[in-house]
């Protein structure tokens, strides 16, 4: 007898377990039906039957038997798609803790909705990971807050920062908190004025400082800080903050702090930085042409001169410049500028 003419539920069964031909078992597991053998096919499915067990998974009606999949079966991929139907909270919370596989785990914490189970997770379970994905779903602020204070993984604290609104605590985190993960993203959450200029200036942390530069308005700060501050990452995101012309040519023509012109990797920021310094955003951000023009007669870096002299419209000034500038760099800068000019008549 063909397989798509049995109705024997057992025997279907045997056949979607045991035969040798791919299609036969493919043909036999789509009729099944009897929940309970379709259940015990699904815990006990492996190899290249797997997909078509993934498949099945979406006949399985009977949530207790769909539970009993979900803990217990051998495959990862049959084991998620069946949390992928299950509701029942307790169910959820066991496999978030016990199950060995990541995806599997990640899928049960994504459909908890149980807030104290939540709590209990984002609190205890031993798999950092868990506890993160499970901070990534909280939304209540007074739980948020707790694990923001007092979770003994940095991670998870930083997590709970970042979707914190409770401008104190965030104050008293960004302060506080040695982590500076932790720090970082109570700043990316933090208005305050006040308590931002205050991490700008003090934290040790070139990415904290960073994160609150990108978040002040106050122009002089900002020009102090693109000016001074020990990390060059830091410097640039200030001067890209300003606005203020007269701040940005008194940057421009700033004497930089000494470094090559050659790449250089700034160790705290963890990133490669191409632009010299600030200095050179500064001058990128000048508009007005009398700023321009006296940055280009004062600025002690010639690769700020060098920015300068593409901006400039004085043509008289541009000749000078060509034919006087000390670098060469700015000198062939300054003829291409004046050909772009004259060109353009």
């Amino acid at each position: 007898m063909a397989v798509w003419e049995l109705t024997d539920q057992a025997v279907l069964a045997h056949v979607a377990k045991n035969d040798r031909d791919n299609d036969v078992r493919e043909a036999a597991i789509k009729r099944l039906t009897d929940q309970a053998l379709l259940a015990e096919f699904l815990k006990t499915a492996r190899g290249r039957v797997v997909l078509h067990a993934v498949a099945a998974v979406k006949k399985l009606t009977d949530m207790a038997l769909l539970a009993d999949v979900a803990k217990n079966g051998i495959d990862n991929f049959v084991r998620l798609e069946a949390v992928g139907k299950l509701t029942d909270q307790a169910v959820l919370a066991h496999i978030t803790k016990n199950d060995g596989n990541r995806d599997v785990r990640k899928a049960a914490v994504e459909r908890l909705t149980d807030k104290t189970l939540s709590a209990d997770l984002a609190k205890n379970a031993s798999d950092m990971s868990v506890r993160v994905a499970v901070v990534k779903t909280v939304t209540d602020q007074a739980l948020l807050a707790d694990l923001a204070k007092n979770n003994c993984e940095p991670w998870v604290r930083a997590k709970a920062a970042e979707k914190l609104s409770d401008q104190a605590l965030l104050a008293d985190l960004a302060k506080t908190d040695t982590d500076r993960n932790v720090r970082e993203a109570a700043v990316k959450n933090l208005t305050d004025q006040t308590i931002l200029a205050e991490v700008v200036k003090t934290d040790s942390d070139a990415l904290v400082r960073e994160a609150a530069a990108k978040k002040l308005i106050d122009q002089a700060l900002l020009a102090d800080i693109a000016k001074n501050d020990g990390m060059r990452c830091v410097r640039v995101t200030a001067a890209r903050k300003l606005t203020d012309q007269r701040m940005l040519v008194k940057l421009a023509c700033f004497a930089p702090h000494g470094e090559s012109h050659l790449e250089q990797y700034d160790r705290d920021c963890s990133s490669y930085v191409f632009s010299s310094d600030a200095a050179d955003v500064a001058a990128e951000k000048l508009t007005d042409q009398a700023l321009l023009a006296d940055c280009a007669k004062t600025a002690s870096d010639e690769r700020v001169r060098s920015v300068v002299a593409k901006k400039l419209t004085d043509q008289a000034l541009l000749a000078d410049i060509a034919k006087n500038d000390s670098a060469g760099c700015v000198r062939r800068a300054a003829e291409r500028r004046l050909r772009e000019l004259q060109s353009a008549r």
